[in-house]
């Protein structure tokens, strides 16, 4: 990476003789300047690693600003683990400045929407594919190809199909933080055998007759917090919609061949709809958050929730210990349509990007810090705490994997990954289809119309 900044530092020199009688005294100086870019070019083929030191380190060096957009803001594990990382950064880096700009998840979208829509991104920033899809055109985000080139260990590190979804017309644009599925049912299965459900209902039919079992003995069948429209629309319907279309029908959305107005795409909204008329959701869906969902399930109010493979984290570090022992982990059972029952919505879903103003120095040091959020080391780290990183990592044994991990891996060895909304489509599609959902829970739209404003978004 440095080798990025010495170029610019040296690439560019020329020296002149100017007359006969100076002709020592430059001689002199070319051998010095020589020698000099001789030595940093040797000290740069050690610096391609990981560590810390790559990029200046503790050695000093000229002042460097870089400004980070996250959305580490929580107690949870991961978010203390980022914390602790860029910290020892800033500890190695004392010529780094860090500007932090940290927001809460559910709000991170529509800021980096605003900042996109004006052209000032921060240098680093995580990025969905949805966001890449509308910063790449527009010239804002770096390519990562040749930069994964220039350290093959690092790019070799990475799960198969890692930069799928942050590929745009055949280059890479972001760097998956982490591989997993934002689709799991997580649900008491002490409530359910009290109710008289013996095991997670495997039909459409079944499935609706256990919410209504659910409801009439006093609980919330499932609840969930939707008052930023994502959670809802990415953890329930990207995996339901594919239920019912396939994701043929959903690959066919870039080629003209499927249109959102498809009888398919129709069905998929009205099975939200079912679930909201028979009374699945809690009735303030729309008006909290996912962090005011928890007390409902962790106080047994609730009987399921639907979140992403991050949920298990959150359940192992917070919700009560019978809780946690009682909870078991499904997907939505098929829906006699056209997908798979076998799959999921993920993937990668969340990558670095760097701004593509970044140059010489400032960029390498940028690159660095992106590297030290992705590699094995992090990696390693994430999984002690269960996380699910997108690098291949080998099991020495040394990490206790949690039961409800584990449950997780076991699920995942099962089932393959389809396509998530917000992931693959354009930002301005992904709204009206998550807000026209948040309008349907509400009575205040129909399946037609949101199909109709789902088809008008393309391109725009």
């Amino acid at each position: 990476m440095m080798e990025l900044f010495r170029q610019t530092q040296t690439g560019g020199v020329q020296m002149k003789i100017v007359s006969k009688r100076r002709k020592g005294i430059v001689s002199k100086a070319l051998i010095l300047f020589l020698v000099s870019a001789f030595i940093l070019t040797a000290c740069g083929k050690s610096d391609d690693s990981n560590t810390p030191s790559a990029s200046g380190g503790s050695g000093g060096g000229d002042k460097i600003t870089i400004s980070i957009a996250h959305t580490n803001v929580t107690d949870d594990p991961g978010a203390k683990l980022f914390r602790e990382t860029l910290q020892k950064f800033k500890d190695a880096h004392p010529n780094v400045e860090i500007r932090e700009e940290a927001v809460a998840h559910d709000l991170y979208r529509s800021k980096m929407t605003t900042l996109g829509a004006s052209g000032e991104l921060p240098d680093v920033f995580l990025a969905n594919g949805s966001m890449l899809i509308d910063y790449a055109p527009k010239g804002l985000v770096a390519e990562w190809d040749d930069l994964l080139e220039q350290d093959k260990e690092w790019k070799d590190g990475f799960l198969q199909d890692a930069f799928e979804d942050f590929r745009i017309k055949g280059k890479i644009y972001g760097v998956a933080t982490q591989t997993l599925s934002v689709h799991l049912i997580f649900y008491n299965e002490e409530i359910f055998k009290q109710v008289g459900i013996h095991a997670f209902p495997e039909t459409w039919k079944d499935f609706e007759d256990a919410i209504v079992k659910l409801k009439d003995a006093g609980y919330i069948p499932i609840a969930m917090g939707n008052k930023a429209n994502v959670p809802v629309g990415s953890t329930l319907f990207s995996t339901l919609a594919d239920r019912v279309t396939g994701t043929q029908w959903f690959n066919g959305l870039t080629t003209g061949e499927s249109k959102f107005t498809d009888p398919e795409f129709i069905e998929a909204l009205k099975k939200i709809q079912e679930l909201k008329n028979i009374g699945a959701f809690n009735p303030d869906i729309n008006s909290i958050d996912e962090g005011q969902r928890d007390p409902l399930y962790f106080n047994k109010k609730a009987a399921m929730t639907v979140s992403g493979a991050w949920y298990v984290g959150n359940l192992i570090q917070n919700a009560p210990e019978d809780v946690l022992n009682n909870t078991k982990i499904a997907i939505l059972p098929s829906t006699g349509g056209k997908g798979e029952a076998a799959a999921v919505a993920g993937g990668g879903g969340w990558s670095y990007a760097i701004n593509a103003k970044l140059t010489d120095a400032k960029k390498a040091t940028a690159v660095e810090l992106v590297k030290t959020f992705t590699n094995d080391e992090y990696a390693a780290a994430m999984k002690k705490i269960n996380g699910f990183p997108a690098r291949k990592l080998t099991d020495d044994g040394s990490t206790a994997t949690a039961p409800l991990t584990q449950e997780y891996y076991n699920l995942m060895n099962r089932v393959q990954l389809t396509p998530i909304y917000d992931i693959r489509l354009a930002p301005a599609t992904v709204e009206v289809i998550y807000r026209g959902i948040q309008s349907l829970l509400a009575g205040a739209a129909s399946p037609e119309d949101i199909a109709k404003q789902a088809q008008d978004s393309l391109g725009k």
